[in-house]
């Protein structure tokens, strides 16, 4: 809702974009539980993406 008013806000609207997307993968990532079967890949929040969040 908040990249309708920075639309063409370059710099603001690229960091809301990220900030979404690294919300979307967490979320993913706490919604998929961890039942040791290696044969899947599943996306897991990097450090990076803890560190821009924080």
């Amino acid at each position: 809702m908040a990249r309708v008013y920075t639309a063409g806000a370059g710099t603001l609207d690229f960091m809301l974009i990220r900030i979404q997307n690294d919300l979307f993968d967490l979320g993913a990532d706490i919604a998929t539980l961890e039942d040791g079967d290696k044969r899947k890949a599943t996306l897991r929040v990097t450090c990076t993406q803890v560190k821009r969040l924080e």
